[in-house]
């Protein structure tokens, strides 16, 4: 059974989909030998650079019955672990890129090829593993850095899925906190709930499912 160190701005649901291909974080959970990490009132949400936890040993991939013939050439294919990959395609004037063609070569894991939808956006499939992207699209390529995300209810996570949602634009940085407020009205009204402007928990829980994650 493996131990893990948490790396800056980590959640247990990060950690559970990237090394072990699931989003049950339980395992990890119950493993007696994390109970100090959330013994102090923690939660499993709150994790600081640095924790140590233990991983439970990789479980094999689930396989079924098939069957092959003999004195022919059977070719068996594995599933490999995957995690979704989303974001939304724009082009130098800042509009979306509809019903365009692309490809994404990762640095791990077979080519992904398919259209944008109807607001630019790309939904995929990557191995776990893959930590870098390279989307091939309206004659450019753009390498994408593949990382964890801050956790919903802080500032730099409701700016990162409102960004990758194509609902606001710019660094972090760069995005002032009338930006993000205006960004999350759109938001809000757009998923039928008070534009405020404020990141309530009912606003975030929306956010979650829309982003998934």
């Amino acid at each position: 059974m493996p131990k893990y160190t948490v790396q800056a701005n980590e959640t247990l649901l990060d950690i559970a989909v990237r090394e072990l291909g699931s989003t049950d974080v339980r395992p990890i959970l119950r493993d007696e030998r994390n109970r100090g990490i959330f013994a102090t009132g923690r939660t499993e949400h709150i994790l600081n650079p640095g924790d140590e936890l233990w991983l439970p040993d990789e479980r094999p991939a689930e396989t079924s019955g098939v069957t092959v013939s003999a004195g022919q050439r059977n070719v068996l294919v594995a599933r490999r672990r995957t995690r979704p990959f989303r974001v939304r395609a724009l082009g130098p004037d800042g509009q979306a890129l509809v019903n365009e063609e692309y490809e994404l070569r990762p640095d791990q894991g077979p080519t992904v090829q398919g259209v944008t939808d109807r607001r630019g956006l790309i939904i995929a499939q990557l191995v776990v593993k893959a930590r870098s992207v390279t989307l091939a699209i309206a004659s450019r390529e753009y390498r994408v850095a593949i990382g964890s995300i801050d956790p919903a209810h802080t500032t730099a996570g409701i700016q990162a899925r409102l960004r990758n949602l194509g609902f606001l634009f710019g660094s972090l940085t760069t995005n002032h906190a009338s930006a993000v407020q205006e960004a999350l009205r759109v938001f809000q009204a757009t998923h039928g709930l008070r534009p405020t402007g404020i990141g309530d928990s009912a606003t975030i829980a929306r956010l979650v499912a829309a982003h998934g994650d």
